[in-house]
């Protein structure tokens, strides 16, 4: 087949964060040199359009985009060229799951250690710090974070009702990491 060109992908480098760019890239494979009009969407909202020349085998193309809401989220591309042989390959879906809250509480047992995590982290989330002995048992205030990191905490270092309250939080749908 002479003229054919088709996507073999639609891939978004992570982490997204809700308000952050994110590069999303769309590998495209040529049988032959062409002009070919890409274009992107989320949600079948077009996000991204361009005219490129692809040369024989291939590209691959970077679109940079902001999610603004979380949530899921359907991201389709779509080719168009005068000489394409099989339309029928000239579209590639994507799907992702956007959290919309991306708070995390980092627990550390030992009050030092939790230094390298927070600035591993801190550019993508938003990131608080607590000691164990310090850190809240009402449900309501751990309801604020999406995600808690038990950084070497033990039970006898933590309020005496936080057992019951971090299964109720994970019962709740609350995410719980243990290290």
């Amino acid at each position: 087949i002479i003229n054919e060109i088709q996507i073999n992908s639609l891939e978004v480098e992570t982490p997204v964060s809700i308000g952050k760019e994110v590069n999303i890239n769309v590998e495209i494979e040529s049988k032959s040199n062409c002009i070919v009009k890409i274009c992107l969407y989320d949600n079948n909202t077009l996000i991204g359009e361009k005219e490129v020349f692809i040369k024989d085998k291939g590209l691959r193309s970077t679109f940079i985009h902001k999610f603004e809401k979380g949530g899921e989220h359907c991201l389709k591309a779509t080719i168009e060229t005068e000489s394409d042989t099989y339309i029928e390959n000239n579209q590639y879906y994507s799907f992702i799951n956007i959290l919309d809250d991306t708070r995390i509480l980092i627990v550390d047992g030992t009050g030092t250690e939790s230094s390298k995590l927070y600035n591993l982290i801190k550019e993508d989330y938003e990131v608080v710090r607590t000691q164990a002995s310090t850190v809240s048992s009402d449900l309501n205030d751990l309801n604020k974070y999406s995600e808690i990191i038990l950084m070497n905490a033990s039970m006898k270092n933590l309020p005496d009702n936080f057992d019951d309250v971090l299964k109720d939080y994970v019962a709740a749908g609350g995410n719980v990491l243990t290290t």
